[in-house]
């Protein structure tokens, strides 16, 4: 995340500090278009074609179909009208009535698994006197967000309010410095919050001073660790853009540098003040990597754009679509949408006798 700040406050001239920030949070968008089509004969058919002005989008970290369990993708690049490269995903897969359908793109031993986005879908065919009927219902899994968005608000936001309005060039090195300190305490206190989960699940029984005790510890080397780091944040007059590679560069090593002494000293301290042995470590590590995956995948969903089309045999006779015609029914919304709530897509159709 500090590499995209410093890219976009490179770029951001006048641009109020704050709003950069802040879009730097959301940077990234997918756009994700599905087109399900069920058959009479309960056969389903699902088409994907996502598409980005960034590769990166196109591959992660929420995982997208890949060439297994018989889908057939194709990726390709169409050059745009303003001179960008688009980049696309197209998959295709057809699911016979006796299989279930897919509640996740990713493959089932990806690890990145149990953080993607869910979305446990179903077709029911009924049959009734007046003809048969198909029920469509999916139902897309809330992300946790309302933790992490409360510390964005005090570490990120409320240490920034008083830079409103300035732009990023006028910083005195002092403010740059503050800056450099509010993404690093946001760092650790979102590292913080994801292992106090993690202490509590892996040792309910210990007590909870020593994890206490290990808060303060993080809390003291995310401030000690970015002294002087807030100068690569802002590009300095007339840089070049073999000069504004090589500082992004330097902001990417020094955020690795600084997540890796973090989880040094995150270490250490449950050694020291928890009394974490070898097996504890390993199972703290691993839920904690797993929640920040869950987090890293809901921080690239945010600003994707969904957009789901529906086509059901005979006519639709009730959905929840903000849209519906004839057999088609299309739903719309965005990734923070699925912010700690779910979102339910439901319709039925009639063919009749």
């Amino acid at each position: 995340m500090a590499r995209r700040l410093g890219m976009c406050l490179g770029r951001a001239g006048g641009t109020a500090l704050v709003a950069v920030l802040v879009a730097a949070l959301f940077a990234g968008c997918l756009e994700r278009k599905e087109r399900i089509t069920v058959y009479e004969n309960g056969l389903v058919e699902v088409t994907l074609e996502n598409s980005s002005d960034s590769l990166a989008e196109l591959e992660g970290p929420d995982p997208l179909p890949g060439p297994f369990a018989g889908w057939m993708v194709e990726t390709g690049e169409e050059l745009q009208d303003d001179g960008k490269m688009r980049h696309t995903l197209r998959a295709t897969a057809l699911f016979p009535p006796d299989v279930p359908l897919p509640e996740t793109w990713a493959a089932e031993r990806d690890p990145v698994a149990p953080s993607a986005l869910r979305f446990p879908t179903t077709v029911t065919i009924e049959t009734r006197r007046d003809g048969t009927w198909y029920h469509f219902r999916r139902v897309y899994e809330p992300r946790a967000w309302a933790a992490v968005a409360h510390l964005q608000d005090v570490f990120l936001k409320a240490p920034m309010a008083n830079l409103e309005g300035t732009p990023p060039d006028a910083l005195t090195p002092e403010q740059r410095q503050s800056v450099a300190n509010a993404l690093a305490r946001y760092e650790a206190e979102r590292m913080i919050l994801f292992g106090r989960h993690a202490f509590f699940e892996i040792t309910p029984e210990r007590g909870q001073d020593g994890w206490l005790l290990v808060e303060d510890r993080l809390r003291a080397v995310a401030q000690e660790a970015v002294v002087g780091a807030g100068d690569l944040l802002v590009a300095p007059p007339g840089e070049t853009p073999t000069e504004a590679a090589r500082r992004n560069k330097a902001i990417e090593d020094a955020t690795t540098r600084f997540k890796a002494q973090l989880k040094d000293a995150l270490q250490l301290a449950l050694r020291q003040e928890c009394s974490y042995g070898g097996t504890e470590l390993q199972h703290f590590f691993a839920s904690l990597d797993r929640q920040q995956t869950t987090f890293e995948v809901t921080e690239d969903l945010n600003d994707d754009s969904f957009e789901i089309t529906l086509q059901l045999p005979g006519t639709v006779m009730a959905t929840n679509a903000a849209s519906h015609a004839g057999g088609a029914a299309t739903w719309s919304f965005r990734g923070d949408e699925l912010h700690d709530r779910s979102i339910e897509l439901m319709a039925s159709s009639r063919v009749g006798r």
